[in-house]
Order: C-alpha cells, then sequence, then structure tokens
C-alpha cells in the first residue's frame, strides 16, 4: 500500500484579478472565453472566471482562492484536475478581429 500525505499550505493562496479591457478602435471582439465557475469537493478551494463584454468594454474577473490549509490524500486527483482546468482557463485567449 502506497502511503500518501495530505497536501499542506502554510498559507492559503488566494487571487483575486479585475481588469477592465478596451475594445480597440477599429476591432470587434471575436471570442471570449466562456465563464467558469469550478470548486474542489468538500469546500476545499474553488475557481471563477468571468470575461464580459459591455459598451466596448470587456470585464475580466478572475477569483482562485483555497479555503483550508490540509487537503486529504484521498482528493488528489480531484486537485490535480482542479489545478489543470483552471491552468487551461488562465490560457484561454480573447480574440479581436480587425472591421
Amino acid at each position: 500500500m502506497l502511503f500518501r500525505s495530505p497536501i499542506q499550505f502554510e498559507l492559503l493562496p488566494q487571487l483575486q484579478f479585475t481588469s477592465i479591457i478596451d475594445v480597440p478602435a477599429g476591432y470587434k471582439l471575436s471570442n471570449l472565453p466562456e465563464a467558469s465557475n469550478i470548486a474542489l469537493p468538500e469546500g476545499f478551494g474553488r475557481f471563477v472566471y468571468r470575461a464580459i463584454e459591455q459598451q466596448g468594454k470587456i470585464n475580466l474577473t478572475i477569483k482562485f482562492e483555497l479555503l483550508k490549509n490540509d487537503i486529504p490524500s484521498r482528493l488528489y486527483p480531484a486537485v490535480k484536475d482542479f489545478y489543470d482546468t483552471v491552468s487551461e482557463k488562465c490560457e484561454e485567449v480573447i480574440i479581436f478581429q480587425k472591421l
């Protein structure tokens, strides 16, 4: 039997990023990533990604929170999937098209 230690965080990582991006003159929005709201099981953490176009501006909000210091080893697969999804989502691009 393989012994696995819990994932332990001395400090709980929390990140909140908010930005307003102007759609450049002479361009239109071609691709905007879909919103995403992902949670780790048992309330261990969450990730929220939201990009909304309003009046020629893009309101971008990204929130990442781990809410408990010790994540049990049985949640290793969920934590890996969580981080993979967060990474993939943050690599998505906003695409503008020239008019």
